[in-house]
């Protein structure tokens, strides 16, 4: 997790981003699919009925794959934000956050 991303991002959006690349993962290995190395989350703000929502797409290349998600908070933002995986064998995988202007 870079700085950007620990300074810029709520803690409680942090942990929807990182449950929906949970879910993610647990999809794509339950139907035999690899998990792409680069994950993308476009953080947006919407109103409803007077609510601020934050609302988080998820999308990645190969294969095609998006969702979105919304739900209501205080603090919604708009950032883009990537997820690099990098898997170093014996020595694990390496998960890293980041904003996209952090890039």
């Amino acid at each position: 997790m870079t700085r950007g991303f620990a300074d810029r991002i709520p803690v409680h959006i942090q942990q929807v981003v990182e449950a929906m690349v949970e879910v993610f993962v647990n999809q794509s290995e339950n139907i035999g699919n690899e998990v792409d190395y680069l994950q993308v989350f476009e953080l947006s703000v919407d109103t409803a009925d007077f609510f601020s929502m934050q609302a988080i797409a998820h999308s990645r290349e190969e294969p095609p794959y998006s969702t979105t998600t919304e739900f209501v908070t205080d603090t919604a933002i708009t950032e883009k934000v990537y997820i690099i995986s990098d898997d170093y064998g014996l020595e694990g995988e390496v998960i890293t956050y980041l904003l996209a202007s952090e890039y």
